[in-house]
């Protein structure tokens, strides 16, 4: 048990060391969940008018009536008379001819139209003088409204059979965007006009209207092109036709595409039901679902690239999303939402933005402060190592002092061997702690070389005279093959540390043998080449020899050393803009390859 609170303390710290990493997400999660709840509407809307042509049922027709039909067809009328309908409360009203509405249907029904729908509502006809039994045709659906009680108010004339509602519900900004389905027993009027055509798949309850485009897209004719037969030879058959006015003004509503008249509207409904067009999109569960794993992707970019390359991803991210949501309502009539999804990548990208930026400043100080500590640590080193170098140098070169004296004043003291080998080791100390002095003062921050016209082969040819006795007590040879060479630009202090360092490499570790020294030049660089027949370097060591303080392993007890010329040579070849390569094998002796520019970069 005990073991379990442990981890679930350790889980709960590591999730509140990351708290500037999720209070940021849940800050974006917030933005796009916001833009979700408060811009719906809106969203749906934009994305009706920036998506391309859509196919429509053309057998949907439209047939307008207007109060000039009437008044053309009513002569004996004055037109004081059409001024007082048209200023009637119930406007609808105004459009009720017997004769007229009995001649329309009856032409309409003999060019075997598929339905007829009247859209418009007449529940107070008067002198009515008989009922035509064209008005009760099967083919033909009346106009039904709902009262406040939600009680279906039926048409003056009406059998019951043949009516239904046909109101919208415009939201609370106007805009018609959902089909309000009636409660009661009698369907939608839309529904009535394909009872025999249409499966009605969809039933979720107040569904988005797929408009198929603007005010004007569906077909339509007048009056007079019905009566007078000036239409094509069968071009009304199996069509369904949709009676109503242009001139009506609470007729005319807002939609996602602009304004439209209410008998347009029902087309689209009529079109949406017959073909099953209806606008699917996700709930709101499944749209913050949806932005989560948007989150989750933009997360993850801004954490693990760098913030030029974050900002394409999350561009392309948001192309492939915006895509991806057009087409799926272009083809699939599926929605799902756009701005907010876009408007939460760009707050991601801004929050994470001002946390890598704070991170990056946080890591900045925390360097800046490391290497002002490395800086007093390597100048309190470089101090120590100075000053005990300093100081021991003062006791050894008295030591070999007294060493000297005592060889020279007394050459048959008993002692002779150990004072000689007293020598011979503080001479290598003093040579130790040399080069202890030489890479501090290079590695300190104002070390620099002074170059001066040089000749290599004097260089070499001095280093030679130095190690002269040297040579002689290991019993070595040295041949010299050099080409004439004008002064180049090098540090001769530098360059003889080099060559010295190299030829005493060669005496050290060998028993005697032969040195072979060539020089030679190219159009841009100075060679040297060293060569000797000593006992080579294995490719293990060969790979590591330049490493500060690194010793061959079979050399470590055999011959004393510090591990620090070659990696002083190379650092000098190199602050010369040279280069220095070693070619050797076990048993074959071992060959340097030294070279300088002749062109001076400094």
């Amino acid at each position: 048990m005990s073991y379990l609170i442990n981890k679930l303390f350790q889980l709960l710290s590591y999730i509140y060391k990351l708290k500037a990493v999720w209070l940021r997400a849940i800050a974006s999660l917030l933005v796009g969940a916001v833009v979700l709840i408060i811009a719906p509407e809106s969203q749906f809307d934009y994305r009706f008018q920036i998506r391309g042509s859509q196919a429509f049922d053309s057998n949907i027709v439209l047939l307008y009536v207007n109060v000039s039909d009437l008044q053309n067809r009513s002569q004996q009328k004055s037109l004081n008379y059409w001024l007082y309908k048209e200023d009637k409360i119930n406007y609808e009203q105004s459009y009720w001819d017997e004769k007229l509405w009995f001649n329309l249907l009856q032409k309409l029904i003999d060019n075997d139209v598929q339905k007829i729908g009247v859209n418009l509502f007449f529940d107070n006809v008067k002198n009515l003088k008989v009922k035509p039994k064209i008005f009760s045709h099967e083919k033909i659906v009346w106009a039904a409204k709902k009262n406040s009680d939600g009680q279906i108010i039926q048409p003056s004339f009406s059998n019951g059979k043949n009516t239904a509602n046909n109101q919208v519900a415009p939201d609370i900004d106007g805009t018609v965007r959902h089909l309000e389905r009636s409660l009661s027993n009698n369907s939608h009027f839309s529904y009535k006009l394909l009872q025999d055509h249409s499966d009605q798949n969809n039933t979720s309850t107040n569904p988005y209207i797929n408009y198929r485009g603007p005010s004007g897209t569906y077909p339509k004719i007048s009056i007079d092109q019905v009566l007078n037969n000036k239409l094509p030879k069968g071009y009304l058959k199996n069509k369904i036709i949709l009676i109503g006015s242009e001139t009506i003004k609470n007729h005319i509503y807002n939609t996602p595409l602009g304004k439209m008249n209410f008998t347009e509207i029902t087309a689209n409904i009529i079109d949406n039901n017959k073909n099953n067009r209806w606008i699917s999109n996700l709930s709101f569960p499944f749209s913050i679902l949806y932005l989560i794993l948007i989150l989750l992707l933009s997360v993850w970019i801004m954490s693990y690239f760098p913030q030029s390359v974050a900002l394409i991803y999350l561009l392309w991210l948001s192309a492939g999303f915006t895509a991806l949501s057009l087409a799926l309502f272009d083809n699939l009539n599926f929605w799902i939402p756009t701005l907010a999804p876009l408007l939460q990548i760009g707050a991601t990208y801004i929050l994470f933005l001002s946390y890598q930026l704070t991170v990056k400043e946080y890591k900045n100080w925390k360097l800046e402060e490391e290497q002002k500590l490395f800086n007093q640590t390597q100048q309190l080193k470089n101090n120590f190592v100075s000053l005990i170098s300093h100081d021991l140098k003062t006791p050894i070169a008295k030591m070999q002092g007294i060493c000297d004296r005592i060889l020279t004043s007394d050459p048959n003291n008993k002692f002779e061997a150990d004072v000689k080998t007293l020598r011979t080791e503080t001479q290598e100390l003093n040579r130790y702690i040399q080069s202890i002095l030489q890479i501090t003062k290079v590695e300190s921050q104002d070390f620099r070389i002074h170059k001066e016209p040089s000749d290599i082969n004097k260089i070499i040819e001095k280093v030679l005279s130095h190690l002269k006795f040297m040579l002689i007590d290991k019993n070595f040879s040295v041949a010299t093959d050099f080409e004439p060479i004008f002064s180049i630009e090098v540090d001769p202090i530098l360059i003889y540390e080099v060559v010295l360092n190299i030829i005493e490499n060669s005496i050290k570790y060998s028993n005697g043998g032969e040195i072979n020294i060539k020089t030679y030049e190219t159009d841009n660089y100075v060679h040297a080449l060293f060569t000797d027949n000593g006992p080579g370097i294995s490719s293990e060591d060969l790979e590591h020899i330049f490493e500060k303080f690194y010793r061959a392993k079979d050399q470590k007890e055999a011959t004393k050393g510090s591990g620090l010329g070659l990696y002083l040579v190379k650092y000098f070849i190199q602050l010369h803009g040279g280069t220095i390569n070693i070619n050797s094998e076990l048993g074959q002796g071992t060959q340097v390859h030294i070279k300088l520019p002749i062109e001076s970069n400094a």
